[in-house]
């Protein structure tokens, strides 16, 4: 019977599905909050907080807060009002060691290199013209020489006397593409850190395997399973438990259990 009535209630929350998909995003940061609204013992909807309104004061506990217009300081986000998901917890605050933290430096260096690569492509990948005089012309002769050179096209010029040199050094690349290979090392981080291992499409030179494949898959499947019991926790222990107690109060109630159904592909 409680399984049933929870399955109707789950069934009639409203934005459940947002919601949901909100608490999973605290895959990265390790932290979610979504806030419940309640009419006595029923769940009428549940309403994503974005992260931008989470607040900790380390100082005087781990206890994390909702930043309202009222309280800048934050209130605390307890049950049954709100649902706070941490799916990897541990000792401490829930943004030590998220995932998040380890893929920004990730993604920090990767921006760089695009960054870097997109100069140096600037530099060594556009056409540079040329145009020298000799030494002791007049101004009207360099005046000439340097309307040509604009003239000529858009990409970069210069105008120097004869007895001066332009080079262009570029650095030594030890047989690879330092920014191709910087770049890509980057995206197997990324990879590995989200899915567990890199995609074999992402393998040095491209070779990748069907065992390699497989591989892979099954570490993704392990790394979904857990999320979905972590999950299943979350719902069961802060939004179901509320509602059993609410409905049922001072009985031992048995609590329903929750399992997102995984699809197959």
């Amino acid at each position: 019977i409680l399984a049933r009535e929870a399955h109707t209630l789950i069934q009639r929350l409203d934005g459940f599905d947002g919601g949901l998909k909100h608490l999973a995003t605290a895959i990265g940061p390790n932290l979610a909050v979504a806030e419940m609204e309640w009419e006595r013992s029923t769940p009428l909807a549940i309403f994503p907080i974005p992260s931008g309104r989470l607040t900790m004061r380390l100082t005087e506990s781990n206890d994390v807060r909702i930043i309202t217009v009222e309280n800048r300081l934050g209130v605390p986000a307890t049950g049954p009002k709100f649902v706070v998901h941490v799916p990897d917890s541990t000792s401490g605050s829930p943004r030590w060691s998220s995932l998040s933290e380890a893929q920004a430096w990730i993604w920090l260096l990767k921006k760089l290199t695009l960054a870097d690569w997109g100069t140096f492509c600037e530099i060594f990948g556009m056409p540079v013209r040329v145009g020298k005089y000799k030494p002791g012309v007049t101004p009207e002769e360099k005046t000439v020489l340097i309307d040509m050179l604009k003239n000529i096209g858009t990409s970069a010029w210069a105008a120097i006397s004869d007895a001066t040199s332009l080079e262009f050094v570029e650095s030594s690349q030890r047989g690879m593409a330092p920014f191709e290979a910087l770049l890509n090392f980057c995206n197997r981080e990324q990879a590995t850190g989200y899915l567990g291992a890199p995609l074999p499409s992402d393998l040095p030179g491209g070779l990748g395997t069907s065992g390699a494949a497989t591989e892979g898959a099954v570490v993704r499947d392990d790394i979904r399973d857990d999320d979905i019991k972590n999950e299943a926790r979350t719902v069961r222990e802060q939004i179901i438990a509320p509602m059993v107690a609410l409905a049922y109060p001072g009985r031992n109630a048995a609590l329903p259990q929750f399992r997102r159904i995984k699809p197959e592909t």
